[in-house]
């Protein structure tokens, strides 16, 4: 009598975790996507919903992570990772490679473990070469001597180091004619033939900002790019920045009203004129923090100079912090996460603080991005700010 009592216990709790469980996986927020119906690319955002759930018909195919020199003191290289980026080496307006902090631990002993882990890991090994200067980007399309100068050392670094892949992360504001956006597609197409002539295994990619397919007559011809490059990684971060004037999330999936451009729409611009397998989403494990005028987002300002870089590691601190009765949310307009929290300035002021980042249900956010529109894959900036919690990783590994 006591089993049978005790199997029909064990049976109702099963039945009543279960049913929970399912509660729970039903009042998901949904993310709808719009759909392309049609040649002219007429969208439709209606009837075609989608639930993140945290596991994919399809393969992400690249997981790609972006190593900065800065984080190099607390980072991993964890096994889902099939490609790695060293950033960077940085370059001049004149051609030249510069020797800065970046240069010189690529080229000293300093980097030979993290080259022997990579290896080991049997990881694509690719190298970004970066500036964000617009007046030296300029230049560099003005000055033929200094284009080939550069691509020499790039196509030796290449050589040298036996790498698997470059990549060119140049950041320009402004406006170009349609002749000097030949030149600097020129200029790719140069670099691409030397690649392909003495080290043809390595693979050539442009970062570029999240905006970029929207922007007329900017650095970038994609049309012709993407007949030339293997990949362009899209940096879907920094619709929100430090200095904002009000508070929000520095990766929005969607929420054009509250944004200039969101991810989806953005990659949606990109993907005419690129095939999709080509792009790689990079995502951002950081957000950013502000001191604000109030704790309700939907009222805040930002105070000025008071915007912090908040990596997801820096994110778990804060919430660990019991000091500070720090309170996560929900922004549904995003899709992304949010802490607020109040504390003393050194003024002696109190002020509220809010601060957007990335966590698991964001991530698959994205993530559901890539595999709607097909993606080639995801990229991440950045190795290191994740610190030693493996939450985002499992649901990348889990996707992946």
């Amino acid at each position: 009598m006591f089993r049978r009592h005790l199997y029909w216990s064990i049976a109702l709790l099963t039945f009543w975790v279960v049913g929970l469980w399912g509660l729970t996986l039903s009042t998901r927020s949904q993310i709808v996507f719009p759909t392309v119906i049609d040649a002219s690319d007429e969208i439709k955002d209606s009837n075609y919903q989608y639930t993140a759930s945290g596991s994919a018909k399809t393969s992400l195919g690249i997981v790609y992570g972006f190593l900065p020199y800065w984080t190099l003191e607390n980072y991993t290289l964890p096994p889902e990772l099939t490609h790695l980026s060293y950033f960077r080496l940085a370059i001049d307006g004149r051609g030249n490679i510069v020797h800065d902090s970046g240069y010189n631990i690529f080229t000293d002993e300093r980097f030979a473990p993290i080259l022997q882990q990579i290896r080991t890991q049997k990881l694509n090994f690719e190298v970004t070469f970066f500036t964000s200067h617009s007046d030296q980007i300029y230049n560099l399309i003005k000055c033929n001597n200094c284009q080939q100068k550069l691509i020499t050392q790039i196509v030796d670094i290449a050589a040298a180091n036996n790498l698997d892949g470059i990549n060119l992360d140049f950041e320009y504001l402004g406006t170009l004619t349609p002749q000097e956006q030949q030149t600097f597609t020129l200029f790719i197409y140069e670099l691409k033939n030397q690649l392909l002539a003495r080290v043809p295994r390595t693979k050539l990619s442009l970062t570029v900002y999240g905006g970029a397919g929207d922007m007329n007559q900017n650095l970038y011809d994609f049309a012709n790019l993407g007949k030339i490059v293997d990949h362009v990684i899209i940096m879907a971060y920094d619709y929100k920045t430090k200095s904002s004037a009000v508070p929000g999330s520095t990766a929005p999936t969607l929420g054009q009203s509250a944004w200039d451009g969101n991810i989806w729409q953005d990659t949606r611009t990109l993907g005419k004129y690129l095939s999709a397998e080509k792009i790689i989403l990079a995502v951002p494990f950081y957000g950013y923090a502000w001191e604000t005028t109030s704790c309700t987002l939907s009222n805040a300002k930002t105070y000025p100079d008071s915007g912090e870089t908040m990596t997801y590691n820096g994110a778990q601190n804060l919430l660990a912090n019991r000091s500070l009765n720090v309170k996560q949310y929900w922004d549904e307009k995003s899709l992304t996460p949010y802490l607020v929290w109040q504390a003393t300035n050194e003024n002696g002021e109190k002020r509220c603080h809010i601060g957007f980042f990335e966590n698991e249900r964001s991530l698959e956010y994205k993530m559901d991005t890539i595999e709607q529109l097909q993606l080639g894959g995801i990229a991440i900036w950045a190795l290191g700010y994740e610190g030693n919690h493996r939450e985002l990783w499992d649901g990348i590994s889990q996707r992946f």
